[in-house]
């Protein structure tokens, strides 16, 4: 088995990896910023506080949707993010009770 090269894996992420993928790397192997995630996720959240556009990467659909709006919930934990505009959006969604019968 090949010992792990950081530097391949860093240089694969630099070249291939979407914005938000290279920023939760940026994060937490390279003492990226949370508040940079938090705009990269914005990217991918709706008027109405959900979430949609393939943030969840094999669901295209643009309307927000259940289970691209917990994709972001997970990614919010990941970054130990507690309090921002990205979470009120998602509250009000919720609320709004769209998408849930």
């Amino acid at each position: 088995m090949n010992k792990l090269d950081i530097n391949k894996i860093r240089n694969w992420m630099y070249r291939n990896a979407r914005p938000l993928e290279l920023a939760k790397w940026q994060y937490h192997f390279e003492g990226g910023s949370q508040s940079a995630v938090l705009n990269m996720l914005k990217i991918y959240q709706n008027e109405d506080g959900g979430f949609a556009h393939a943030l969840e990467p094999d669901c295209w659909n643009p309307i927000s949707s259940p289970l691209q709006t917990w994709t972001a919930t997970e990614i919010l934990y990941e970054i130990s993010c507690e309090s921002s505009e990205v979470i009120d959006g998602i509250l009000r969604y919720l609320d709004s009770g769209l998408s849930f019968e």
